[in-house]
């Protein structure tokens, strides 16, 4: 296979990480969170910390990259073959942010932060902003690569490279 980079888009559970988990084991690619980028744990990291980072990724063969599109991580975009923006309707992204909060709370499913009502409050709040401006940003996305990609929950299911 010829050198795969991958940039996976979207907002809170959307579905990025199970998606780029998916096709890193699918293509041996490997798979990077940048959420774990710009935060060690619940310590948020320098911008030099966070760019370092970011930049020993970019430099590898083969990466599946997943990020809710954060405008320091722009030069990924520029990299990647293939921008895929995960277009999952309002309903089921707020039915997948309420799972997610029980399972955490329950310890069924891990956590890059604590499970509390203030951050369930605020991954509501992010997703409805990223809602409220998906298509500006859909065109933002569109201009940063040849291969864009747009995927509805129903079209992710049978997507292959």
């Amino acid at each position: 296979m010829k050198m795969t980079k991958i940039y996976i888009v979207g907002t809170v559970g959307s579905g990025k990480s199970t998606f780029a988990h998916h096709l890193s084991m699918q293509y041996s690619i490997p798979h990077f969170e940048l959420d774990n980028i710009v935060y060690d744990g619940n310590r948020k990291r320098t911008e030099i910390e966070r760019d370092q980072l970011f930049n020993e990724i970019l430099i590898q063969k083969d990466w599946v990259i997943e990020d809710v599109g954060r405008p320091c991580f722009q030069d990924g975009l520029k990299q990647a073959d293939k921008v895929i923006y995960l277009n999952i309707s309002p309903r089921i992204l707020k039915r997948r942010i309420i799972k997610r909060y029980l399972l955490q709370k329950c310890g069924l499913e891990k956590a890059n932060y604590a499970p509390t009502l203030v951050m369930l409050k605020q991954m509501f709040e992010w997703c409805q902003k990223d809602i409220d401006k998906r298509e500006l940003f859909i065109e933002q996305l569109k201009s940063h690569s040849n291969q864009f990609i747009s995927l509805n929950e129903h079209e992710l299911r049978d997507f292959t490279l």
